[in-house]
């Protein structure tokens, strides 16, 4: 059987006007990953926000420092990507 990889993307640019469940926060980030692992996927991307919706660039939110989905669900491994964070679960 081939294998496909499941990437969830969380946030990007969507603001929480268009829809309220957008997750902005460190542990809305970090529990919408480990939704995102539960449902398959094995990658989930995402961009830091202030908790208004802003673009952070923190650096903090890309160290692993303020987003530990592996807290959640152990064996998630910081990953970067272009324009923005990762986390992956070795299947």
């Amino acid at each position: 059987m081939d294998k496909i990889i499941i990437k969830g993307c969380l946030n990007g640019g969507r603001p929480r006007d268009l829809n309220p469940n957008v997750p902005w926060t460190p542990e809305e980030v970090a529990q919408e990953a480990v939704r995102c692992y539960e449902a398959g996927a094995s990658i989930v991307h995402f961009h830091a926000r202030h908790p208004d919706g802003r673009v952070s660039y923190d650096p903090e939110w890309y160290t692993g420092g303020r987003v530990n989905p592996g807290a959640v669900r152990p064996g998630a491994e910081p990953h970067d990507g272009a324009g923005g964070r990762m986390f992956r679960w070795r299947r």
